[in-house]
């Protein structure tokens, strides 16, 4: 009997363990200001659209990707921050990140002699 209660506390832990992961808190980011044309790709992963905010968890840090065609390329890095409360995603309003900026599709120069 002895023996087994000093396994109890392990079998309990190695039980629980899956359900930590659940406990993570999760942070809302905005991304209304992204425009709808453009692809987001969240930790290497696209999104199927573009919704106007996207839930992610706080204890790890997050990569955002925008791509779209007549975009420059942006890229925002989430770090996770230990905050008063927790953690806590930085910077948490992702849309001060963000200029999206249309390539020229046309570059006419003209050269004086």
């Amino acid at each position: 009997m002895l023996r087994i209660g000093h396994r109890l506390p392990c079998v309990l832990l190695l039980l629980a363990a899956p359900f930590a992961a659940s406990c993570a808190t999760k942070q809302t980011i905005r991304l209304d200001c992204v425009p709808k044309d453009v692809t987001i790709y969240v930790d290497k992963k696209p999104l199927d659209s573009v919704p106007n905010e996207i839930e992610l968890r706080t204890d790890q840090p997050h990569t955002l990707f925008f791509r779209g065609k007549d975009y420059n390329p942006t890229m925002v890095v989430l770090d996770s921050v230990v905050g008063e409360n927790g953690p806590a995603l930085a910077p948490d309003n992702v849309c001060v990140e963000l200029h999206f900026v249309k390539r020229t599709q046309e570059l006419e120069i003209e050269i004086e002699r």
